[in-house]
Order: C-alpha cells, then structure tokens, then sequence
C-alpha cells in the first residue's frame, strides 16, 4: 500500500482530517481525539507542544493517526496496519528520540517496528492493557461507608496517593507534580471512599470526555485498605454519576493485574480492546 504522511500538523488540521473516522469508535480512539481536542482549545507553550500526524491512502482516506506530547508515548488511533507503520519512520527522523508508544496491538506493534528500525532503537513491552466500557452499572451491595467528592482539605493526601499509584502501577510514566491532588478537587475530579467515621479508603479519578464517553482513572486503594470493597464500591459511585452526564464510561487496566479487572467487571464495564504499551530504548 503506498502511504503518505502528513507530519506535524497542528491540532486544527489533525482533526478536519481524523475527527470524522476517529469518532466512529470514540472509545477505542478516545487519546487520539481528546489530546488534540484538549491543545486546540488551550493557548501558549503548553498548546505548541504536541505532535500530530495522519497517513492517508493513495485514495487520499486516512488510514494511520499519531498524536504526541512530550514526554508521553505516542499514542495511536485505530487505522490500519499499515497505516501505523508508514507513521514510525517519519516519527523518528523528525522527533527522535520519543519514550514509547500506546495504542491497539497491531497498531502499536506496527508503529514500534517501523520506529525502532529507522531510529537505530528497540521496543520493550511494558503492559497490555484492556480497554473498557459500562453504560449501565450493575448494583453490589456497597461496604460500610459512602462516596464523597473529595475537597480542598484531601489536597494533600491525594498527592501522597497518586505519588503512590505511580510508583507501584506506571512507575515509567513522568511522576504527578507537585500539587497535582489539588488540582484534580479544584477540578471536580477526585472522588472518596469513606468509612463511616469518615476515614479515606480509596480514591478513583475522572479525566477527559470524548464524544459523551468518560474516562475513569487512576483508581488507588492503598494496602492497608484492599480487599474491604472499597475500591468496588468507589467506582460504582462515581460510575453512575457519570453516566448521568454522558452516553457511557471509559477505563484502561492492567489485565496483567486480575483483581481489579474482574473489580470493574462486576460493577458492569466490559472489554472492548486491547492497548500495548511500548517503550523505546535508544
């Protein structure tokens, strides 16, 4: 198939390209919409930073989608095969050298061979991740306690919990900044388990909305309070909070971790894919 690239678009042109084919799945493409969505409506540096690229057919229909912003993976949109592939060599002659890639696994696979072979690089694998879905949630009886939003007081103990959650789940990922708990109740996005006496037990997180879609995540529980329902309970809640907001939830998980897949398959999500994510090694 011959493939040409459009590199380095700004966000605008990525998505008069890539909006169209990219939302026919908004759940599988959900990064590939939502990082050029969140630049285009931001100003400054921070707007200028991230990358987009779209491979189109000899027809001229786009069948490979990229987007990154450093120091982040690429991250791909669902296209083809050899869509993903024609992206990796431009990739590394033009932003060599990028940490790794996400995306749906023949995607990513594709991507990361064409990259690592132009950049003189190799790709290890750091986690297969399954992609879900819930549009209904299914009710549990909850454990003692209640879900709260959480407030300016939890700033701090967020920040401790996140800085946990990255260090045991992502620990290759950049580390939250400082004051990033804070950030997350001015933002309305951090959600508590609380005993009765009002005592934290788990944290669970919103982040973006793609096409009426949210996404759930990070959830954290931490050991001392694992295994008491929590977590389950915590997600349920927020769940079906927003899913009075939207057409439906979205999260990523570590289906290498068995215990909180089948925490998130009993409250109702349901696998929809399956994500890699790659590291690079130069």
């Amino acid at each position: 198939m011959d493939v040409d690239v459009d590199l380095d678009l700004n966000p605008a042109a990525y998505l008069a390209l890539a909006a169209g084919p990219l939302s026919a799945n908004p759940v599988m493409n959900q990064l590939a919409l939502a990082l050029p969505r969140r630049a285009l409506a931001q100003t400054g540096p921070e707007a200028e930073l991230i990358r987009c690229a779209v491979a189109r057919d000899r027809a001229g229909s786009p069948v490979g989608f990229a987007v990154q912003t450093p120091p982040w993976p690429v991250q791909l949109g669902l296209g083809t095969p050899e869509g993903a592939a024609a992206l990796g060599a431009p990739f590394a002659r033009a932003f060599r050298p990028l940490p790794g890639v996400m995306g749906p696994e023949p995607l990513a696979l594709a991507f990361a061979s064409a990259y690592t072979e132009a950049a003189g690089a190799r790709a290890e694998h750091l986690q297969t991740m399954g992609v879900f879905t819930l549009t209904a949630v299914t009710p549990l009886p909850p454990p003692p306690g209640m879900a709260r939003p959480a407030t300016a007081a939890d700033g701090p103990l967020l920040d401790r919990w996140l800085r946990a959650f990255h260090d045991e789940a992502v620990p290759s990922d950049p580390a939250p900044p400082a004051g990033a708990g804070s950030r997350l109740v001015a933002e309305a996005r951090a959600w508590l388990w609380t005993e009765p006496d009002g005592t934290p037990r788990a944290l669970a997180c919103t982040g973006r909305e793609v096409d009426g879609f949210h996404a759930v995540g990070p959830v954290y529980t931490p050991p001392e309070s694992r295994r008491c329902g929590a977590a389950t309970a915590l997600v349920s809640a927020l769940s079906a909070n927003l899913l009075t907001r939207g057409r439906g939830c979205t999260l990523f998980t570590d289906l290498a971790n068995p215990t909180a897949n089948a925490i998130y398959e009993h409250i109702g999500y349901r696998r929809v894919g399956t994500f890699l994510r790659l590291r690079f090694e130069h």
